[in-house]
C-alpha cells in the first residue's frame, strides 16, 4: 500500500536515498513533482529550452526545461558511446537554440550535419566550394598538425619550404623591394627557390631573404610543397682551388626527405588540398572562386568570412567540401577558427561553438613542447570573450584534461569503457556512475554546476537530418 505525500503536510522535499525492504513507500502527487522541478535549476533565467522529458518510467513524460545559460555558460558537453543517441541529443539542442535565435557556430569537418539547417536558418558554407583556407593564415603548428611529419628534422625541412615558398611569392609582387643579383636572381625557377648550385655567399643572401618577417604573411602555392622539399635536398661540397663551397643535389638527402616528400603529395592529391588551400596573391585577387545565390562566382577566404561573423548575430555552419578528411586538416580547422576567435571581441554577439567528437581536434602536447591547441585555450579563456563551447565525444579519456576540467555541464549518454567511465568520474557519484552502462539509447543523465542534482532524461529527436546511423546488417523489406 502506497502513501501519497501533501505538500500542505510538508513544507519541503528531502533527497531520496536507497531504502529496506519493509520501509515505507511514497508517491509524490503532482503538485510536489512539480515543486521539485521547479526547484532543480539553481539561478532560474527566461529563455528555457525543452529537449527531453524526465525518466521516471512514468506512462506520462513530465517535460524538462532548462534556461539556455543554465546549460551553457559554464561550457557544455555530450558523451556517449556510439549509437547511444549523442548525435540527437545534439541536434535536439542546437534545434532549441536556434528557434530562440540563439547565434551559434558550428564545425562539422564530417558533413554529419550538413543537411540539418536550411539556409535561411543558418549560413552554410563548405571549404572548397565556396569558401577556402587562405595559406598565408595558418600557423607552424597547423602545418605540423596537417601534414605530421616524423622528426624533428623533417619538421625542419617543411617549414623551411614553406618559407622559401612564401618568399617566392612575395618576390614576384615586389621586384622592386628585394636586392637580389643577377645570379641570385636565377634561382627562382617555376615558382620555386632551387638553391642547387649556390655559392655560401649567394645562399646567405637568399636565407636572409626568406627568413625576413616580410614574407611571413605572403601565401603561396601548395601544390609546389613536396617539388620544393625535394629541390632542398642539397649538401655544401667543396672543389680544389675554390675559396667558396657550394650547395649540390645530395642523394642522402633525399633519401632522408622521401618518406616526407611522398606524404606530402599523398596528402595533397588524396584530400584534394589544392581545391582546399588556395594562394592568394596579387594575380589572384579577383579570380572568381565559388558559388553565390544568384550564381554569380566569388573568391573568399575563411578569415574573411570570420570577420563578416564576427559583426553580425547570424549563425555559421562550416564543413568539408568531400566526406574524406584527414584528422589532421579537421584539426587545422578548427584550431584556425579557435585562434580567430582567442583573438577577437564577441561580446557584442555571444556565440556557442560547436564541435562534435571535440576529442579528435582538441589536442595538447606534453610539457616539454609547450603547446596547447588554440580550442583548449579556448576553454579556459573564451567565455570571457564571449565564446561558449558545446562539444561532443564519445571518448572522454582521450580529450585533455583541461578542456574536461572547463566543464560546467555534461550531458552522459551510454558508457561502458572502463577508462571513459573513469575520465568523468567526478561529475556523478557512484550510484550514478553505475547506470551509465545500462542506459538505452536515447537515454541520459545531465549533470551541471546550475542544477541540484542530477537528472535521467529522455532526449526528444528534433526530426532534422543528420546522418550518423549505423547501417543494418539486414533489411526487412515490406512486399
Amino acid at each position: 500500500m502506497f502513501k501519497e505525500i501533501n505538500l500542505r503536510n510538508h513544507s519541503s522535499l528531502h533527497k531520496l536515498f536507497y531504502s529496506l525492504i519493509g520501509d515505507k513507500a511514497y508517491i509524490c502527487n503532482d503538485e510536489a513533482i512539480k515543486k521539485y522541478i521547479n526547484s532543480l535549476e539553481i539561478n532560474k533565467r527566461d529563455n528555457q529550452i525543452e529537449f527531453s522529458s524526465f525518466n521516471l518510467n512514468e506512462k506520462k513524460a513530465i517535460p524538462f526545461k532548462i534556461s539556455v545559460d543554465g546549460l551553457f555558460n559554464h561550457h557544455f558537453m555530450i558523451v556517449g558511446a556510439t549509437n547511444s543517441g549523442k548525435s540527437t541529443s545534439a541536434l535536439a539542442i542546437l534545434d532549441k537554440y536556434q528557434k530562440l535565435k540563439g547565434k551559434f557556430l558550428i564545425i562539422d569537418p564530417t558533413g554529419e550535419y550538413k543537411d540539418a539547417f536550411s539556409k535561411n536558418e543558418v549560413n552554410l558554407k563548405t571549404i572548397g566550394k565556396n569558401l577556402f583556407l587562405n595559406t598565408a593564415n595558418l600557423t607552424d603548428e597547423q602545418w605540423i598538425s596537417l601534414f605530421r611529419p616524423n622528426d624533428n628534422s623533417q619538421v625542419i625541412e617543411l617549414l623551411e619550404a614553406i618559407k622559401k615558398l612564401k618568399f617566392v611569392q612575395y618576390y614576384k609582387k615586389h621586384l622592386n623591394k628585394v636586392n637580389l643579383t643577377e645570379a641570385e636572381n636565377r634561382f627562382i625557377r617555376n615558382d620555386i627557390l632551387d638553391c642547387e648550385g649556390a655559392n655560401q655567399e649567394q645562399y646567405k643572401h637568399l636565407q636572409i631573404q626568406w627568413e625576413s618577417d616580410k614574407v611571413f604573411n605572403e601565401s603561396f602555392d601548395i601544390n609546389n610543397l613536396d617539388k620544393q622539399i625535394e629541390k632542398d635536398s642539397l649538401k655544401l661540397s667543396w672543389n680544389k682551388g675554390i675559396k667558396q663551397g657550394t650547395y649540390q643535389f645530395d642523394y642522402f638527402t633525399y633519401g632522408a626527405n622521401s618518406w616526407l616528400i611522398r606524404k606530402v603529395k599523398y596528402l595533397i592529391k588524396t584530400y584534394n588540398l589544392k581545391e582546399l588551400f588556395l594562394n592568394v596573391d596579387s594575380k589572384t585577387q579577383d579570380k572568381d572562386f565559388g558559388e553565390t545565390d544568384k550564381g554569380k562566382k566569388i573568391l573568399k577566404d575563411l578569415n574573411k568570412e570570420m570577420l563578416e561573423f564576427q559583426g553580425n548575430d547570424i549563425s555559421l555552419y562550416i564543413r568539408l567540401n568531400d566526406s574524406k578528411f584527414s584528422i589532421g586538416l579537421g584539426q587545422v580547422i578548427v584550431d584556425y577558427i579557435s585562434n580567430f576567435l582567442l583573438n577577437h571581441d564577441m561580446t557584442k554577439h555571444p556565440t556557442l561553438l560547436f564541435v562534435d567528437e571535440v576529442h579528435r581536434y582538441a589536442l595538447e602536447k606534453d610539457a616539454q613542447d609547450d603547446f596547447i591547441s588554440p580550442l583548449a585555450t579556448l576553454a579556459r579563456e573564451g567565455r570571457k570573450n564571449g565564446i561558449f563551447l558545446f562539444l561532443t565525444t564519445q571518448s572522454p579519456k582521450d580529450v585533455p584534461t583541461i578542456v574536461l576540467n572547463q566543464i560546467g555541464t555534461l550531458l552522459m549518454h551510454r558508457l561502458t569503457g572502463e577508462y571513459e567511465i573513469k575520465a568523468i568520474n567526478n561529475f556523478l557519484n557512484k550510484d550514478k556512475l553505475a547506470q551509465l552502462s545500462s542506459l538505452k539509447s536515447g537515454e541520459a543523465i545531465l549533470t551541471s554546476v546550475n542544477l541540484m542534482q542530477p537528472v535521467n532524461l529522455n532526449i526528444k529527436a528534433s526530426g532534422r537530418t543528420h546522418y550518423s546511423n549505423t547501417p543494418k546488417l539486414i533489411k526487412i523489406k515490406n512486399d
